[in-house]
């Protein structure tokens, strides 16, 4: 009876996927800025705030930005699209690494806050509940005119 379940589940996804793409995901043509994450977004602010990062900030020029100038990159913004195009094209193995049953390896998501664009990618869960996943989180620095200024792992 299980096993009858399973095929039927599994033939209800293809079926449903089939000629659907997933408009979500980054580097869709239709959505390619990823979507507001909390790890992602904590790893911003973090970066911005805590006394931890402040010779990186000094490293980088972004040591007047405020955390509270933090915006999301968003699909309903023309510029940020194109943004959200060239960090795509820029990490896309991060964007394609996958688990064993194909979600996700990495949490990525693109911020603003001043003249700097920030990219921050965080190791997301498995979605077996009896598997945990521990590895590095990045996050990237770049210029409004998208020049990469640094990037660090931690």
């Amino acid at each position: 009876m299980r096993l009858l379940f399973v095929l039927i589940s599994v033939l209800c996804f293809a079926q449903s996927e089939i000629g659907d793409p997933d408009d979500n995901l980054p580097g869709s043509n239709l959505n390619p800025c990823p979507a507001q994450d909390e790890l992602t977004e904590g790893n911003t602010v973090n970066f911005l705030t805590k006394q931890s990062w402040a010779d990186n900030r000094q490293e980088t020029g972004t040591v007047g930005v405020s955390s509270n100038q933090l915006q999301v990159l968003s699909n309903n913004n023309s510029q940020d699209k194109t943004t959200c195009e060239f960090f795509n094209n820029e990490f896309t193995n991060a964007i394609t690494k996958s688990w064993d049953d194909g979600n996700p390896m990495y949490k990525i998501a693109y911020y603003k806050a001043g003249n700097f664009y920030f990219v921050s990618i965080v190791v997301a869960q498995p979605t077996d509940q009896d598997r945990a996943a521990v590895g590095l989180s990045f996050i990237d620095v770049y210029g409004q005119d998208l020049n990469h200024i640094k990037g660090y792992a931690f």
